[in-house]
């Protein structure tokens, strides 16, 4: 019988089970031991799972990959890379603050920016946003023109039901992101599985419903208020790069001005600044160890 060293880590209540996998993989497949091990009555507990592995080139130093819950294979998490990146230096396999990460959206830089024994300050160059139909991807035509990718997307079996107006936009993974008046009163869980598996999506989507707390106009940063269905896991306490896309569809629809943009999610809040269309999205939070241990396998 092999004993598994795991750690269990979060971001914004975001919660993986991290494997170094530096010295070689597990002996049973990554996408086996993510439905294994994320179950939260049989097994540790967690959003998904997240490998730590080496390098493969000269232009990152290390490599994450990311399965949800279900064992599907995700391009990118962005509360999960930030976890990445202060395992990574816990375990020593990186000693600079500042590195680059191959993950399935391309190398994305990461800073640890403070750092204790339990937790880490860390930003995360999320790239730029994708917003074209192909790059999503999204089958459904925009309503309008430009970077702004307006969907009305009817439901399945809500006959009679207004479609949901979402704006879609790609972080390395696709989004619908859904402005409401009240986030509160979404039934998250009833409406986030037929959204997700859209035919408008032809790899599934994220889904996340944003109220404008304060819209930046008269003080301070705008804030808004984000609940997250994310793809192949479910409810989550938060979604970096769904926080990321939410800053990014509000701007494009000028519910929000200014850069910064302070995400309050179930789980933390997360500072968000992006300049607008062709730059990069950044993405600052905590990353918090929670426990190490072993499992038999």
């Amino acid at each position: 019988m092999l004993n598994l060293p795991f750690v269990k880590m979060h971001g914004c209540g975001n919660d993986y089970v991290y494997l170094d996998c530096w010295d070689g993989l597990p002996p049973l497949p990554l996408p086996d031991l993510a439905r294994r091990l994320s179950p939260r009555h049989t097994g540790i507990g967690g959003d998904g799972l997240i490998a730590l592995l080496p390098p493969s080139g000269p232009d990152h130093q290390a490599t994450m990959r990311m399965f949800n819950a279900d064992g599907s294979e995700s391009e990118m998490c962005g509360n999960g890379l930030r976890c990445l990146a202060y395992l990574a230096r816990r375990q020593q396999r990186v000693t600079a603050a500042r590195f680059v990460v191959s993950t399935g959206a391309g190398p994305l830089a990461v800073e640890i920016i403070e750092e204790g024994p339990l937790t880490a300050e860390v930003r995360v160059d999320m790239g730029t946003p994708r917003l074209h139909p192909e790059q999503v991807p999204v089958r459904l035509p925009s309503t309008e023109a430009g970077p702004l990718l307006r969907l009305s997307l009817p439901l399945a079996g809500k006959a009679g039901s207004a479609p949901v107006e979402a704006i879609a936009v790609g972080m390395g993974n696709p989004h619908a992101v859904i402005l409401v008046d009240d986030v509160a009163a979404i039934d998250v869980a009833g409406l986030g599985p037929g959204l997700e598996h859209h035919p408008a999506f032809p790899q599934r989507s994220n889904i996340e419903w944003a109220q404008v707390l304060n819209d930046g106009r008269s003080e301070g940063i705008a804030h808004l208020r984000q609940r997250t269905w994310e793809r192949g896991s479910g409810i989550t306490q938060a979604c970096g790069t769904g926080a990321c896309a939410v800053a990014v569809a509000a701007r494009l629809c000028q519910a929000v001005v200014g850069e910064q943009v302070r995400m309050s999610l179930d789980g933390g809040d997360l500072l968000i600044t992006w300049p607008g269309p062709g730059q990069s999205v950044l993405m600052q939070g905590e990353a918090c160890w929670i426990y190490s241990g072993q499992i038999p396998l």
